[in-house]
């Protein structure tokens, strides 16, 4: 069968040999039979002469342009264009002057030109190969031009899915990470593509494309099987899909899953392989691992078992913790607040002698400060467990903390009968701590031991400066004679809620917070704190330590208190500040007011974020102190406007 071009050449041949004027058509002459050509051609083609007249067209010409048959064609170029509209492979519409077949009559010829063509009429739109010349006459004059042309949308549709099919056979393989690889197995050969390169980690410059290449990479301990895994699927006997390890140049050795079919001839012969690669080297490692790990569930059953029994025995336990902590919390709380409730009463009465009412009073301070200390040790225990307690360091002597601890304590302890000793063995102790939260934990250590210390006992207080495996620190011990520890308790000294003896809990007092709050803090403050006793009954011994600071730090330091001390020195701390102060609660606002107030401050309360910041830029006070939790808006929402007002509104 002839192709396109060597049927337009046919054509084109006969055209010559047909002369024909604007007069009627001319016979062709009886030997070269044009009528039988055409006929006989499955290609479309039409003759046209100089006038734009088609001389003769064949029924596939008539079937490419969407008529039912001959008669039905048009057939004169004139009256085409009202009827088609015809495009380039761009997308560009040709004039009707540029259409091939007019365009062989300027003496044009081209070959395999491809365009779309569009019927108006019926909406029908094809894509056709054409191919046109000149007709010339022996003296080389014009005389008309011929066309030919065939259908190829089907063609092209084809082509399209072609591509599009092997753009999602592309997407497919590089998401999946799969290389792609043939074997023409006739010639040996084998064709990779990139990624199969990567897998193999060589570049396409050093492989030359032989079997026994691939072969020389795989595993020692893989060999044999691959090769033979391979043949019986080329013999038929198997499907290749096999798992293999190959050695990298680099030495890496990765594993390898291979899948691939065989293309067979018509007689049944193995013609070629396709197959892919695919990097199973991490599935693989995590199935070893797996494996390992399954071998050791069993050993581990029995610790696992013994586990859950101690997390059992510990969850009753914590039960058993927490219905004793919420009695001793209902107890520690309801004790001061019947006291106060009590001297409360006896003082509206007015029936209470001027010493009574001392009493009185000295009780309800007392109360109120017991409250307002175990509520404090929660909210510490809870803003360390939330990571949000507020550690303000900086350079201070440990000595002046811990003296002004143990005279805080000092008349408690006297009153009880207890002599408070110290031995200071160095002064200008220097440390980076909080002085509030070490002034704390010291006084919780002394409180302890004031408690648990029976009348004519000693409390010894030492601070020294040592040199340990972790440093030069200042190490600070408080030693009693009370009660003691019991060697099975210790471990648990510093947890929460924990108590020696819960029945003491009704003659000491106390929720079990104060130790595990200092150990908290001191480690807040890169410090170590550690308990021992000899025993019940022959006392105990805190040990707490904090590195120490270098001279030039603690010079430093002397000079920057000295600085921030001078404004202060005349005992009158609050003298001449204006203070905004703001609490939503009524009366905890005026007693506040009163307290700032009686220490010389001029103080502006409100009772709400709105009130305040409406207050703020008129009164411009030089602190604010402002409650966190209210209503509408916090006081973190307050803080964050004043400051957003700038410098010169006084934010």
């Amino acid at each position: 069968m002839m192709n396109s071009r060597q049927a337009f050449a046919m054509v084109s041949k006969l055209a010559q040999l047909f002369r024909r004027g604007r007069g009627p058509r001319r016979s062709v002459p009886t030997e070269i039979k044009l009528e039988a050509v055409l006929a006989a051609m499955t290609d479309a083609v039409v003759i046209m002469d100089r006038s734009g007249l088609f001389v003769d067209f064949n029924e596939p010409f008539a079937r490419l342009n969407r008529f039912k048959t001959k008669d039905e064609c048009l057939v004169a170029l004139a009256e085409y264009p009202s009827t088609f509209e015809v495009t380039s492979s761009s997308g560009a519409i040709i004039p009707p002057e540029d259409w091939p077949i007019a365009r062989a009559l300027r003496g044009e010829s081209a070959t395999n030109v491809e365009l779309k063509i569009f019927r108006n009429d019926t909406r029908e739109s094809w894509v056709g190969l054409y191919n046109y010349a000149p007709i010339r006459v022996p003296d080389g004059s014009i005389v008309g031009s011929v066309l030919t042309g065939r259908d190829i949308t089907d063609s092209r549709r084809t082509e399209e899915s072609l591509r599009d099919l092997s753009s999602r056979l592309q997407l497919a393989l590089t998401s999946a990470r799969l290389g792609l690889w043939e074997w023409k197995i006739t010639h040996n050969t084998l064709s990779w593509d990139d990624r199969m390169f990567e897998l193999y980690g060589i570049t396409k410059e050093k492989f030359s494309g032989d079997v026994s290449e691939w072969v020389s990479r795989l595993h020692p301990d893989d060999k044999e099987s691959t090769i033979a895994h391979l043949y019986a699927a080329v013999r038929g006997e198997a499907i290749y899909n096999t798992q293999f390890r190959v050695i990298r140049p680099d030495g890496n050795i990765v594993y390898l899953k291979a899948n691939g079919l065989v293309v067979r001839g018509s007689d049944g012969t193995a013609e070629k392989m396709l197959g892919v690669n695919s990097d199973i080297t991490q599935e693989k490692l995590a199935n070893d691992a797996l494996h390992r790990a399954y071998s050791d569930i069993e050993a581990k059953v029995v610790e696992r078992t013994a586990q859950l029994e101690a997390a059992k025995v510990a969850a009753e336990n914590a039960s058993k913790a927490k219905d004793l902590f919420l009695a001793t919390l209902s107890h520690e709380l309801r004790s001061p607040l019947s006291a106060i409730l009590s001297w409360t009463q006896l003082l509206e009465r007015g029936l209470l002698s001027p010493e009574k009412i001392q009493i009185g009073i000295r009780t309800i301070k007392e109360s109120v400060w017991a409250q307002n200390q175990l509520i404090g040790d929660l909210l510490d225990l809870s803003r360390i467990s939330t990571g949000k307690l507020h550690i303000d360091r900086q350079p201070i002597d440990v000595t002046d903390v811990l003296r002004a601890a143990v005279e805080a304590i000092r008349p408690n302890a006297e009153q009880r009968g207890l002599q408070i000793v110290e031995h200071i063995e160095c002064e200008d102790v220097y440390i980076d701590a909080d002085p509030a939260r070490l002034k704390q934990s010291f006084w919780n250590i002394l409180t302890n031991a004031v408690k648990f210390t029976p009348s004519g006992g000693t409390i010894t207080v030492c601070l020294r400066c040592a040199d340990t495996l972790d440093g030069h620190r200042a190490v600070i011990m408080f030693k009693d004679t009370g009660k003691g520890i019991k060697a099975e308790f210790i471990p648990h000294l510093f947890e929460r809620f924990s108590q020696d003896d819960p029945s003491s809990i009704r003659v000491h007092g106390g929720m079990g917070l104060g130790l595990a709050l200092v150990k908290s803090l001191v480690e807040l403050q890169d410090g170590q704190i550690s308990a021992e006793s000899p025993g019940e009954g022959q006392g105990a011994t805190f040990t707490l330590s904090f590195p120490l600071l270098t001279a030039t730090r603690q010079s430093t330091m002397q000079d920057n208190v000295h600085t921030m001390c001078a404004p202060f020195a005349n005992g009158h701390e609050l003298q001449n500040l204006k203070i905004l102060l703001v609490e939503d609660g009524d009366r905890t606002r005026v007693a506040l007011a009163q307290l700032l107030a009686a220490q010389g401050a001029a103080v502006q309360a409100e009772a709400s974020a709105k009130e305040a910041l409406e207050t703020f830029t008129t009164f411009r006070p030089d602190i604010i102190v402002s409650d966190i939790a209210m209503p509408q808006e916090d006081g973190h929402s307050l803080l964050r406007k004043i400051r957003a007002l700038g410098p010169a509104s006084g934010g």
